[in-house]
């Protein structure tokens, strides 16, 4: 779904934002322990996190019948909400 949204051009840019600086700190302790982040823990981070804005729409849409422009609309809104 993630997939599709993003072809669409609809991302959470400020949570894409707050996701990479949370890896960067975390490569940069790792850094500092002289130890490696694994790949596995970015691979998995990109995966499983999705925003509770996401979890919301999805849950909405499947009560909703909408056209799914009219649904994509209303991501691309909440996505312009901090």
């Amino acid at each position: 779904l993630e997939h599709e949204l993003g072809e669409q051009g609809i991302r959470n840019e400020p949570e894409e934002k707050r996701r990479a600086a949370r890896l960067k700190q975390a490569v940069e302790v790792a850094a500092k322990a002289k130890a490696v982040l694994p790949k596995t823990l970015r691979v998995m981070q990109q995966i499983t996190q999705h925003s509770v804005k996401l979890i919301r729409w999805v849950a909405a849409q499947l009560w909703n019948s909408i056209p799914w422009q009219q649904a994509c609309a209303v991501l691309i809104a909440l996505y312009a909400k901090l």
